[in-house]
């Protein structure tokens, strides 16, 4: 997985893409400000498509924006 020493994420700290709250559906806006600018974006989402990452900000996406995303292409 080269592609995550080229992520974001992984120079401002992981804690704003993870909620403290399992259940939370509530993501800091901090968390995709960082995404959205991302060389890696678009394989990080791939990542967690495709091991059925259900929790955090992947690829600019929440895990409900992951569903519907994964619904539109079945």
């Amino acid at each position: 997985m080269g592609w995550r020493d080229d992520a974001l994420c992984a120079r401002v700290g992981g804690d704003i893409f993870f909620p403290n709250d399992d259940l939370s559906t509530q993501y800091p806006q901090g968390a995709k400000s960082v995404c959205v600018v991302c060389p890696v974006r678009a394989q990080c989402l791939e990542f967690a498509l495709e091991n059925d990452i259900g929790f955090g900000v992947w690829g600019d996406m929440t895990p409900p924006e992951r569903a519907r995303l994964r619904k539109g292409a079945a």
